[in-house]
């Protein structure tokens, strides 16, 4: 694991350079350095130690499909949100569009007139 942290210490150094980790580290709020320790300590322990649990419980055969979905759930949760971000983008632009032009229906017709 130290050496793989090692290599990829290294060719982030060798692509951006000491200058530019060096910015980004400095530029860092504490809500970033949270979040890193967050996800480096909280939820990755907490993951592989339900992981060995669910392990020590059941068969590896029944476990695995289920480590299977996840990329199926993440899909979906991304479809979900790129849906959910057109409504709102589209709802926006309606809104601001009436606001500013006034109303953009014609008497009686029931459609925008564009």
């Amino acid at each position: 694991m130290r050496r793989l942290l090692a290599l990829l210490a290294l060719i982030v150094l060798a692509t951006d350079g000491p200058a530019s980790v060096q910015r980004q580290l400095e530029g860092m709020g504490p809500g970033a350095w949270f979040a890193v320790v967050y996800l480096a300590l909280a939820a990755t322990l907490l993951a592989y130690s339900l992981w060995t649990r669910l392990l020590q419980r059941h068969a590896a055969t029944r476990v695995m499909p289920f480590s299977l979905l996840v990329p199926v759930v993440g899909l979906q949760w991304l479809g979900m949100v790129a849906v959910l971000l057109g409504l709102v983008v589209n709802q926006v632009r309606g809104r601001r569009a009436a606001l500013f032009s006034g109303s953009r229906f014609r008497a009686g017709a029931g459609s925008p007139r564009w």
